[in-house]
């Protein structure tokens, strides 16, 4: 990002907050040994189901464990899948879309009809779908949200694509004999950047979502790992009597994607053309 752009974030208060808060809660789950005086795994049945103290800062769960600790740890999954699955995404999502918006004719039709394939099948359900065919576990989780959530990239990127092909520097460059891959490596991709780095800032939120959907409904991480979402199902069915179980967690998530949005709305005004702040 070039430093008017920068600037032009600093000033939104809401996004710069936004910023501080993901990269807090994103130290803390890297460096979940340091900030948490338990293990996730940490079971004392004589502590169950207590809610907040100084001992326990969140209570404890149904076998005793330290919800704060289980918060944390819980982040290094939620944060790992919303934005490895959002990686996933980008990368099937600009090979597809560059290639169809570079290509136009026949290229173009064939990959936009597998995106709309892709578009008519329900998402979550094709999530559960693949989830049931591959397996519970983390890489389950990755193939099945990445594998789902690369096509609004796919056309972002083909639209911006065939916006840029056309201005005069890149026909400049196909006329000077700069090869295809060169041009679109080199010359369209990098002009590109803005727009697909803010849908990414949006897509991460919903793949977090999409994963606490999943790990809500049975079909996300194995015990003991546990992510917010797991941490919800289980703080689900005892919120009557314990809503400390669930409301943590749920909070948690809920700031988290909450600031995601309000970063990628940031990046957007930063990254708009009109405002004069340029590109990444």
């Amino acid at each position: 990002m070039n430093p008017r752009a920068w600037k032009q974030l600093v000033k939104n208060r809401v996004a710069a907050v936004s910023l501080v808060f993901l990269v807090i809660i994103t130290l803390m789950a890297a460096f979940a040994p340091v900030v948490t005086k338990y293990s996730y795994e940490e079971q004392n049945i004589s502590e169950k189901l207590e809610g907040p103290s100084t001992r326990h800062w969140l209570g404890t769960d149904t076998l005793g464990r330290d919800l704060y600790s289980r918060i944390v740890y819980g982040a290094r999954m939620s944060l790992a899948v919303g934005i490895m699955t959002a990686i996933i995404a980008l990368f099937l999502g600009t090979l597809t879309g560059a290639i169809a918006g570079y290509a136009g004719g026949w290229v173009d039709n064939l990959l936009m009809r597998l995106v709309d394939l892709f578009y008519i099948f329900p998402s979550l359900l094709m999530a559960i779908l693949l989830m049931i065919l591959m397996g519970r576990g983390f890489a389950g989780i990755l193939l099945a949200i990445g594998l789902t959530a690369w096509v609004t990239q796919a056309r972002l990127v083909r639209g911006q694509v065939m916006q840029t092909k056309a201005l005069p520097f890149v026909e400049s460059a196909r006329a000077t004999g700069v090869g295809h891959i060169a041009i679109v490596v080199r010359h369209i991709l990098p002009n590109i950047w803005g727009p697909v780095i803010v849908s990414l800032t949006f897509q991460i939120p919903t793949n977090i979502m999409s994963e606490s959907f999943l790990s809500f409904i049975g079909l996300g991480l194995q015990p003991p790992y546990s992510s917010w979402g797991t941490l919800a199902s289980e703080g689900f069915r005892a919120m009557r009597s314990y809503p400390h179980l669930i409301v943590f967690p749920g909070l948690v998530l809920f700031i988290t994607m909450l600031a995601f949005n309000y970063l990628g709305d940031g990046l957007r005004d930063a990254l708009d053309p009109k405002s004069g702040s340029g590109s990444l």
